[in-house]
């Protein structure tokens, strides 16, 4: 009995072998593309589709503005998506959600990217690789390649290559992108910059929820997190030196030349400050750097130019650092009072221009801003009550129909400013019938019948037509409601407006 025990005991204790990790050599080619462009990669075995799509962009120097959307050679109706559509009657997996090598070793799959060009990258798994055969490098890493990247926008025309394959700037971008194997990239995941854009508002709700954390915010104090264990304070007066340069840094690189540079930046600075990782001066010292460099009309005076994407950046730690504030003061009024300026001067001044990341447009994270601000309690009535000639600003500064969720967030801000008490059905009312009248009159003086003043009274016409949905649903509003109506009414019954 005892030997039988003792046998027991030793199986029990016997090492289980460790299964060693794993990789994929891929071999990744734009389809219908001559000469040939493609891109030889490794990537873990563990690699998810949403990671992988981050991966292709980079390899290929796509700048993800477009959708995406993955299927198998073997089942093409099945799509594999960041997102799914209810109204689209096909069967859809997430990418988030599904893992790469069951399907590529059961065969090619392809990944298109921009449905209106469809450019679509065959994938073939042509080998599994150990650690061993990776000397040393980490993955995802790219192997080789051939033929230049393309430019958005461009299939099918000729002299449409973008920039020459250039190894070293690929790798470098991915060891940026990924610095752990399991990393996902946010500027690639789900919504993008939407994501992004909106985190204003989700930084509202979770800090609501935790005491916690607000008394280490306003303490000085920093909350370090561990999986799902209750957050842990630390004092970090003592141990903090410059607590401003490596800070500093950072937020020079939201106005960088790099894009994806200042997305990163500007998620992990949020990141940091949603997990109360910034003492009160820290924070106090961002909102300052944001105040004296004016970071978000950051070149905004340029028309359709790249910076459009830092002041996008820039807008969405804004909106978080107000949004802080909003559950637990700690800002100056002198502070809040110089970015709700700034936030209400760049809102009036973005352009409709068409420089989009994923669905979000500049105009929307300047909306979002402006949510973030009217929430916060030193947003006052009578600042307020600018808040129609910052909207009608926005909407003479069109040149073309909205792009995103703009006319959404409009409707917001008016239902925002009748919740919260900050402007009354009277004057709600009152600024809407002069954004309509001032737009009706120059549509009136517009002898040479142009189109730009149909394109902004139709925008304009969006914008009420949500908001009449919205104040539907909601009680005491009767005044205001009976304004948006009649206006609609009125301008859908205007005939010579459509000649």
């Amino acid at each position: 009995m005892t030997l039988g025990r003792d046998k027991r005991k030793e199986t029990e204790t016997m090492s289980v072998p460790r299964k060693k990790k794993e990789y994929l050599q891929l071999k990744i080619n734009i389809q219908d593309e001559h000469p040939p462009v493609w891109r030889r990669v490794v990537v873990p075995q563990a690699f998810r589709l949403d990671q992988l799509h981050a991966v292709i962009q980079i390899v290929f120097g796509w700048e993800n503005y477009h959708l995406h959307q993955f299927w198998t050679t073997k089942d093409p109706d099945a799509l594999y998506v960041p997102e799914t559509d209810p109204d689209l009657d096909v069967d859809q997996r997430l990418t988030s959600r599904t893992k790469i090598f069951k399907l590529l070793n059961a065969g090619d799959m392809i990944y298109e990217y921009d449905f209106g060009d469809s450019w679509e990258h065959r994938i073939h798994l042509e080998k599994i690789l150990t650690a061993s055969d990776l000397q040393g490098e980490q993955a995802p890493f790219c192997l080789t390649g051939r033929g230049a990247d393309k430019q958005e926008d461009s299939h099918y025309e000729e002299d449409n290559d973008a920039a020459p394959f250039n190894k070293a700037a690929v790798n470098e971008q991915l060891l940026t992108d990924f610095p752990t194997e399991t990393s996902m990239p946010q500027e690639y995941s789900a919504g993008g910059l939407d994501a992004l854009v909106g985190s204003g508002e989700e930084t509202a709700r979770k800090i609501q929820n935790e005491p916690d954390l607000l008394d280490a915010l306003l303490a000085g104090k920093t909350v370090v997190r561990d999986g799902d264990n209750a957050p842990v304070v630390h004092d970090l007066s003592s141990i903090l030196g410059n607590q401003f340069s490596a800070l500093d840094n950072e937020v020079d690189q939201l106005t960088g030349d790099d894009k994806h540079a200042a997305f990163r930046t500007a998620s992990h600075l949020i990141s940091e400050l949603e997990d109360g990782e910034f003492t009160t001066d820290q924070q106090r010292h961002i909102a300052q750097r944001i105040i004296d460099d004016q970071l978000l009309l950051f070149h905004i005076d340029v028309s359709a130019d790249q910076t459009v994407y830092n002041r996008m950046a820039v807008g969405a730690l804004t909106a978080v650092l107000i949004a802080i504030d909003t559950a637990y003061p700690m800002l100056p009024p002198e502070q809040l009072s110089r970015l709700f300026d700034q936030a209400e001067h760049w809102a009036s001044q973005e352009k409709n221009d068409s420089m989009l990341y994923g669905t979000s447009s500049a105009m929307g994270a300047a909306l979002v801003l402006l949510q973030s601000a009217i929430r916060n309690p030193a947003y006052t009535k009578d600042r307020a009550k600018s808040l129609f000639d910052v909207v009608l600003q926005m909407v003479t500064n069109l040149d073309e129909p909205f792009m995103s969720e703009e006319p959404d967030r409009i409707a917001q801000l008016f239902v925002d400013l009748l919740q919260l008490r900050k402007a009354t059905g009277t004057v709600v009312a009152a600024g809407i019938r002069h954004i309509t009248q001032v737009l009706d009159q120059a549509r009136l003086n517009d002898h040479d019948k142009t189109l730009l003043p149909f394109v902004q009274i139709k925008a304009w016409q969006h914008v009420l037509t949500i908001l009449h949905v919205l104040l539907g649903e909601m009680k005491g509003t009767k005044t205001v409601w009976n304004v948006v109506d009649h206006e609609l009414k009125e301008q859908w019954q205007d005939v010579h407006f459509f000649e």
